[in-house]
């Protein structure tokens, strides 16, 4: 991922950034966690814990999704932003990113990236720089997942109730009949 990425795990150790456990005794465990089925025990987290105390709305959907539902992703997340809104999805491409990059185009509230892996395991990497805007704009990337354990297809249904977790509405966007979303 090159040096002196913020999501290589030797650069935490420098101090620039660091990975904080939260477990359900915290402060900072947000109560709608608690009304999941099966809340994590435990989350890894990167950036600024306090976004998690924001209204906040998810805007999920299809990786591979149509021009106009990229359309629609944007215009959610520039308005849920305006708003002051946590914008909160997976790191996915398609929806989950055409709503992120526009919330922070925009710079006025924060985001949050739930993870199916470890934050060294970026999937896909291709938003590795994505990531690193979230947490350098003070938003935070949350996995249930510790550093050097690789994304598993069944961890992104895992996922999705923590983004369910984390948010007061969801928005599914666009997404086919047997979607994950």
């Amino acid at each position: 991922f090159g040096k002196k990425s913020l999501l290589t795990p030797g650069y935490y150790r420098k101090g620039a950034r660091a990975i904080s456990v939260m477990g359900t005794f915290d402060s900072a465990y947000s109560e709608r966690f608690r009304q999941i089925l099966d809340p994590p025990l435990l989350l890894y987290c990167i950036g600024d814990s306090s976004v998690l105390g924001y209204h906040s709305a998810s805007v999920v959907g299809s990786r591979k999704c149509s021009i106009v539902g990229k359309e629609v992703a944007s215009r959610l997340g520039r308005g849920l932003d305006e708003l002051g809104c946590t914008v909160i999805s997976g790191l996915a491409l398609g929806i989950d990113s055409a709503a992120r990059r526009v919330a922070l185009a925009a710079k006025a509230g924060p985001t949050v990236a739930v993870l199916g892996g470890g934050f060294d395991h970026l999937c896909p990497t291709q938003n590795k720089n994505l990531a690193e805007s979230i947490v350098t704009s003070n938003g935070m990337l949350i996995s249930e997942y510790p550093p050097g354990l690789q994304p598993q297809r069944h961890h992104f249904p895992e996922r999705n109730r923590i983004i369910c977790g984390l948010s007061e509405v969801t928005v599914l966007v666009e997404a086919s009949e047997k979607s994950g979303s």
